[in-house]
C-alpha cells in the first residue's frame, strides 16, 4: 500500500510537488511543536496573547497595503510582467505602510489601537515591521513558486522554524516577554527573505513610474474587488481575537490562540502547501479552458482523510495532551480545542482550495462571502456580549457560526467549479457530518467514564 503511494507521487508531477513543500512544512512544523514546551513554559498566557493581538492589527492592515496584488504574480506568463507586480506591490506597502504609522502617532494621545503593558510606540514599530517584512516574504514566495523552485520552498519553512524557536526561546530567557517574541518572528522573516533572495530576484531590472501605473491599470480588478473581499476576510478571521482580547484580557486570548495554533496543524502542515500547488495548476488549466472541478474535488476529499484522525485525537483527549505537553497554566487551551475542532475541519477543506473563486474569475462571489461571513461574525459577538457568556460558551458559538461560513464558502467553490453537487452531498454526508458525530460521540462517551 505504501509502495503504490510511493509510485503514484512518481509519477505525478503535482503529487511530487505537495510532496516537496509538505515535507518542509512538516519538518518546520514539526521544530515548532517540539520547542513548544519550552516556549509554553518562557512565555504566559498573557503575553502571548498580547503578541498575537499586535499581529492581529498586522494582519488586518496587511489585507489592504498590498492591494490584493500577491496572487497576480502568478498569473502573467512572461517574468517581466510579474517583477512589474512586485514592485508595484514593494511600493504601495511601504507608502501605505508610512501613511499608517504617522496617522496611528497622531491619534496616539487619545485612542491605542490596541492595550499592551509595555511601551505602546515600541509595540506599534514592531507592527509597522512586522507588516513591512511580512508581505516581502509573501512577495519573495510567490515569485519563487512562480518559479517552480519547490526545493527552495522546502527549506523556508526549516529556517523560520528554527530561527522564530530559537531567537524566541534566547530573547524570552533573558526576560523581554512580548517584545523577544515579536523580535524572534521579525528575524524569522529576514532569514527567509535571505535564503530566497539567493536564488531569485523578484525586482529585477528597472522600471519606470509610468509601468507602475500602467500594471496598476492592468491589473485593477485586484484592489477593486479581489482586496475588498480580502479586506474583509482578514476582518473576519482576527474578529474573534479583536473581540476576546478586548473583552476578557490577553490571558483568556492567549489561551485562545494556543488552541488555534494546535488546530491549525493539520492545515499548516498539509493544507498550506497543498494549496500552493493547487492554485498554480488549476490556474493554470483553467487558462487552457480544462474542467479544473474534478481538480477542486480531489484536493477536498483526499486531504480531508489525513486531518480527521488528528483533530478527532485533539477533541477527544485535548485537555489532556496540552496540560501534558505544555503545562497546567494552558489547560484552559484543551477546553477551547474541543469546542472548535469540528470547525478547524471545515477550514481545513476550505483552505486547501482556497482561491477558486480567483481562478475562475468570481472576484465578486469573494467579495459577497466575505462580506457574509463578517456580518455574521458581528452578528454572533453582538450577541455574545448582550447574552452576557463566559469565554468558553462565546467560543462555542463563534465556533457554530464560523463553521456555517466555511461550508458554505466550500459548497460554492465546488458548485463554481462545475462539479457534481451529489458526488459532493455524498463526500458532505460521509467526512463531514458522519466524522463530526463519531468524534464528538467519542468525546461525550469518554467523558462519562
Amino acid at each position: 500500500m505504501i509502495k503504490s503511494y510511493i509510485e503514484k507521487i512518481k509519477n505525478s508531477d503535482i503529487l511530487k510537488n505537495i510532496a516537496v513543500l509538505a515535507s518542509g512544512v512538516v519538518i518546520g512544523y514539526a521544530i515548532n511543536m517540539l520547542l513548544l514546551p519550552i516556549i509554553s513554559r518562557i512565555f504566559t498566557p498573557s503575553e502571548l496573547g498580547e503578541y498575537d493581538l499586535i499581529l492581529s492589527n498586522g494582519n488586518i492592515i496587511s489585507s489592504f497595503v498590498t492591494m490584493a496584488l500577491l496572487v497576480a504574480i502568478m498569473i502573467p506568463k512572461e517574468d517581466g510582467e510579474a517583477v512589474k507586480i512586485c514592485k508595484l506591490i514593494r511600493t504601495a506597502n511601504c507608502l501605505f505602510l508610512l501613511v499608517i504609522f504617522i496617522g496611528i502617532l497622531l491619534i496616539s494621545p487619545n485612542i491605542h489601537i490596541f492595550n499592551v503593558k509595555g511601551n505602546y510606540y515600541l509595540s506599534v514599530v514592531f507592527l509597522i515591521l512586522y507588516v513591512l517584512l511580512y508581505n516581502e516574504q509573501n512577495i519573495y514566495y510567490a515569485f519563487v513558486n512562480r518559479k517552480k523552485m519547490y526545493k527552495i520552498l522546502f527549506w523556508n519553512p526549516i529556517l523560520s522554524a528554527i530561527a522564530n524557536s530559537g531567537f524566541s526561546i534566547a530573547l524570552g530567557a533573558v526576560g523581554l516577554g512580548t517584545t523577544g517574541y515579536i523580535i524572534g518572528t521579525l528575524l524569522s522573516y529576514i532569514v527567509c527573505i535571505i535564503h530566497m533572495r539567493r536564488k531569485v530576484n523578484p525586482y529585477e531590472g528597472h522600471v519606470r513610474f509610468k509601468d507602475l501605473k500602467d500594471t496598476l491599470i492592468r491589473y485593477k480588478a485586484y484592489p477593486l474587488v479581489q482586496m475588498p473581499a480580502n479586506m474583509v476576510s482578514i476582518v473576519s478571521a482576527q474578529l474573534p481575537i479583536q473581540f476576546l482580547g478586548r473583552i476578557f484580557g490577553s490571558a483568556a486570548l492567549g489561551g485562545y490562540t494556543m488552541a488555534c495554533k494546535i488546530l491549525s496543524v493539520p492545515v499548516t502542515l498539509l493544507a498550506t502547501p497543498v494549496n500552493r500547488v493547487y492554485y498554480r495548476e488549476a490556474a493554470e488549466r483553467y487558462s487552457r479552458g480544462e474542467d479544473i472541478g474534478g481538480l477542486c474535488f480531489d484536493m477536498v476529499e483526499k486531504n480531508i482523510k489525513l486531518a480527521i484522525i488528528p483533530i478527532g485525537v485533539l477533541v477527544v483527549a485535548g485537555k489532556q495532551i496540552v496540560e501534558f505537553v505544555l503545562g497546567s497554566a494552558w489547560a484552559v487551551s484543551g477546553i477551547y480545542i474541543t469546542a472548535l475542532g469540528f470547525l478547524y475541519l471545515l477550514k481545513y477543506c476550505s483552505a486547501c482550495i482556497s482561491g477558486t473563486f480567483v481562478i475562475v474569475e468570481k472576484q465578486k462571489l469573494a467579495l459577497i462571502c466575505s462580506i457574509y461571513s463578517l456580518a455574521q461574525y458581528i452578528l454572533c459577538f453582538v450577541l455574545a456580549r448582550i447574552l452576557n457568556l463566559t469565554v468558553v460558551q462565546t467560543v462555542i458559538f463563534y465556533a457554530f457560526c464560523d463553521g456555517i461560513c466555511n461550508f458554505v464558502n466550500i459548497l460554492l467553490c465546488i458548485k463554481t467549479t462545475q462539479f457534481s453537487m451529489k458526488k459532493f452531498a455524498g463526500f458532505v454526508g460521509k467526512y463531514i457530518v458522519g466524522s463530526s458525530l463519531i468524534i464528538y460521540g467519542i468525546y461525550f462517551w469518554v467523558s462519562k467514564l
